[in-house]
């Protein structure tokens, strides 16, 4: 149920690449393997019914035999997640084996678009694909739901694992089944695997001065998540004064991330010397391009996780410019980090 709304599922099936693709095991990037990507997420795109027609063909079967020619060119989304005892983590193919696979569920839904209710998180669990039961879901790599309303609209909810994607890499996936569905021969994008030429920072070795420092530890956080409005007009002001006053272009992403930490620092209100964090994912793509001479066929991770500490009387009382100008640093420090590499 959702809201009023019974939504019926079909059980899920396997949904194949339509030719014989490469079995083996591939390497993930550094990048693709940081402890922080290993989670899956879902989005969901709403489709109207267009008033051009369409042929009324069945998008869920249009959308599965799509996925089933893009996995002849993507073939290791096929495959799973897997962690070799005392490896790393990597991705096994077994070609047209048993095992391979996009899961793929077909709903139908007992109420128009319109009469859906509220597009919230909470929908998520509704709308998206699952795996049976007795498969581990962190290893599953991209599944995908087709429901059908009676308005003659239909939602598609993707999930794909953030260690093989990250959302560049997923909505070139995306783009691919999309063109395949509509019939064209070929993506227009040639898939890039590539993982292995991203480099790996140095590993801690021992030497005759001592044993290597101590191994790094993540601790995760069960973080709540949280709504904020902001306006546009507001964006382009700072925008605007980013501009005047250094002559640079800022992102709206630079931006809204000042805007947030700035507002969330003068909100928990602590003592002005007292260190206050943010932490975010800078995009590397265009230098990693760059350096390894990757097309845009490339779809693995190009994200980097970044971290600024600050005096909370800086962040709470400084100028939204400069915070910005503290955002943009830390990113091109990514960039510069790839370059010495």
């Amino acid at each position: 149920m959702a809201g009023h709304c019974t939504i019926t599922k079909e059980p899920a099936i396997l949904v194949r690449a339509c030719e014989p693709t490469p079995r083996g095991s591939l390497q993930l990037s550094f990048l693709d393997r940081l402890p922080g990507l290993r989670f899956s997420g879902d989005i969901v795109f709403v489709f109207r019914r267009g008033g051009g027609g369409g042929g009324g063909e069945d998008p869920a079967k249009a959308i599965s035999e799509g996925l089933s020619r893009a996995l002849v060119h993507y073939y290791p989304v096929a495959g799973r997640i897997v962690e070799p005892a005392g490896g790393e983590l990597e991705i096994e193919c077994s070609g047209d084996g048993d095992g391979d696979g996009v899961w793929f569920v077909e709903a139908s839904a007992e109420c128009s678009l319109d009469g859906f209710g509220d597009w919230d998180s909470k929908l998520h669990a509704v709308l998206a694909a699952r795996p049976p039961p007795e498969l581990n879901h962190e290893n599953v790599i991209f599944m995908a739901q087709v429901t059908k309303f009676t308005c003659g609209g239909f939602t598609v909810c993707i999930t794909y694992n953030h260690t093989v994607f990250d959302g560049v890499g997923s909505a070139q996936f995306l783009n691919a089944v999309a063109e395949l569905t509509r019939g064209l021969a070929e993506p227009t994008v040639t898939a890039t695997w590539r993982r292995e030429s991203v480099p790996s920072p140095p590993k801690p070795t021992t030497s005759a001065q001592g044993p290597a420092g101590p191994e790094i530890q993540y601790t995760f956080y069960r973080f709540k998540s949280a709504e904020f409005d902001v306006s546009l007009p507001s964006i382009n002001r700072v925008k605007d004064r980013v501009a005047a006053e250094t002559g640079q272009i800022c992102s709206t992403f630079d931006v809204v991330t000042a805007m947030l930490w700035q507002s969330r620092t003068r909100a928990i209100n602590v003592e002005p010397d007292a260190d206050v964090c943010l932490y975010y994912m800078a995009n590397a793509r265009h230098r990693l391009n760059e350096l390894l001479s990757i097309d845009g066929g490339y779809y693995g991770n190009c994200v980097y996780p970044v971290g600024i500490t600050l005096p909370s009387k800086q962040v709470a009382n400084g100028s939204l410019v400069a915070l910005v100008g503290v955002i943009r640093q830390a990113k091109q420090t990514v960039s510069d980090g790839f370059s010495r590499g």
